[in-house]
């Protein structure tokens, strides 16, 4: 399933993408996968399919042994198969400046505040005047409901609380993708709720996402394509309507029996 964007330029495009660690055992494998602006893309899979591996080489904390990976029209990898990498170093900065990502692990510092973690990057990075950074900090914590908890330390709040902060500090770069990494996986279930609110609402704003995740309620729900990936190659990608009820894989539908059975 191709998506298509009306400019004609896709959020990401991963062409043939190839990742081996540990003396060559694959762990991705001629992976392509188009996403177009304002889509929200779910990869699942059992642990070990490759879907984190993905996500790492798009947001560029990994890079591939072969293959192509663009964001927004700009290459950020290109490995041909002799490993020879090209790569044009403005796109390649311009590229991942457009990326955000949250992951499974807060990574907050535990002795900043909640405000000072968000403003952090955007100052040192971006040299964002520290006024701007702070009142943009500001409406990011109110917006993932947790206005009022500017000066709390990390070790204040909750797991839920936490995972929002980061959240927020990776909008606070502004990205025009962003990347979920099975943010709810070290969250107590009471408090899963609270962050996928969160995501929905980002979702329902436009923003691109691709999101690795156990939760399939949410996948069902608020995702316009799912891609089930297996041994690190994708399997099968369709709309939820498709892919859960109408599963055309025998891999695909082992897997979604054995969660229903959960």
């Amino acid at each position: 399933m191709t998506a298509v964007s009306e400019t004609g330029v896709l959020a990401v495009q991963a062409t043939q993408v190839c990742k081996s660690y540990r003396r060559g055992v694959p762990v991705l494998t001629d992976v392509s996968l188009d996403v177009a602006p304002d889509q929200v893309l779910v990869l699942i899979g059992a642990s070990g399919s490759g879907k984190s591996t993905m996500l790492r080489c798009i947001a560029g904390l990994e890079t591939i042994d072969s293959g192509r990976i663009s964001v927004l029209g700009q290459v950020v990898q290109d490995v041909g198969a002799s490993g020879h990498t090209s790569r044009s170093s403005g796109g390649f900065r311009k590229g991942y400046r457009e990326v955000g990502m949250v992951f499974q692990q807060f990574n907050l510092f535990p002795h900043m505040t909640a405000l000072e973690n968000i403003t952090l990057s955007p100052r040192v990075t971006r040299a964002i005047p520290t006024l701007d950074a702070r009142k943009s900090a500001i409406e990011l914590l109110a917006s993932v409901g947790l206005a009022g908890h500017e000066t709390k330390y990390p070790g204040e709040l909750s797991g839920g609380q936490q995972q929002r902060v980061a959240i927020a500090r990776a909008l606070a770069l502004k990205p025009k993708v962003m990347l979920f990494d099975e943010v709810t996986s070290a969250l107590d279930p009471e408090l899963v709720g609270e962050v996928l609110i969160v995501m929905r609402r980002l979702a329902e704003g436009g923003m691109t996402m691709i999101v690795v995740t156990h939760e399939m309620a949410f996948a069902r729900e608020v995702a316009d394509r799912v891609v089930y990936m297996d041994a690190g190659r994708i399997v099968e990608d369709g709309t939820p309507e498709e892919l859960f009820t109408r599963p055309t894989h025998q891999r695909t539908q082992a897997f979604l029996r054995r969660i229903e059975s959960r």
